[in-house]
């Protein structure tokens, strides 16, 4: 932040961190847990107080960077050879890539973003996302993950983890990637 606000960027990236850790609850009560945190951690008597338009407005003005470097720094393989000799197929460490379909909240945004998956009646409720992860197989620890359109190919998808793979990684995959590139 180059000036003190009232709700200051890293409230906003914890806030930001925290929605997915309760996806089902309301925007005001994940920042309501985050604001209460805060105050603790600053020994305030109060929470701060701050309306609907200053969370949005944060959000969009922190954008995806901060968490992309957060992930790809917390994000990492956490298997050690002696401690978790499961964890590796001779001498490579076993890693997992796979995709899945989830349901956004159906705003202008992720409808242009992901659209609509459709249905014989129609269009479906919500707009879906498509995520690709890539996990360490032995501690089921995300590496990296990407987010696509619902209409895209699982493969477009994951297609960009590639890069988060290691000489010294062995990469597994289900029955729908039915080659390899290298």
């Amino acid at each position: 932040s180059q000036r003190v606000r009232s709700f200051p960027a890293v409230a906003g990236v914890y806030y930001c961190m925290a929605l997915s850790l309760y996806p089902e609850a309301a925007y005001e009560e994940v920042f309501a847990v985050i604001s209460q945190g805060l105050a603790w951690a600053r020994s305030a008597p109060q929470p701060a107080t701050v309306g609907k338009s200053s969370i949005s407005a944060l959000r969009s003005r922190i954008g995806h960077p901060p968490l992309r470097t957060l992930m790809s720094q917390a994000c990492v393989p956490l298997a050690d050879a002696k401690a978790h000799p499961a964890a590796f197929y001779a001498g490579l460490r076993l890693m997992a890539i796979d995709g899945s379909n989830f349901e956004v909240p159906d705003e202008v945004d992720n409808v242009e973003q992901f659209g609509y998956p459709g249905s014989r009646t129609g269009q479906a409720g919500y707009p879906q996302a498509q995520c690709a992860v890539l996990v360490e197989c032995a501690t089921h620890a995300i590496i990296d993950a990407n987010i696509g359109p619902y209409r895209v190919s699982e493969w477009d998808v994951c297609e960009p983890l590639l890069a988060s793979l290691a000489p010294d990684m062995l990469l597994m995959a289900d029955r729908g990637f039915t080659g390899y590139l290298y």
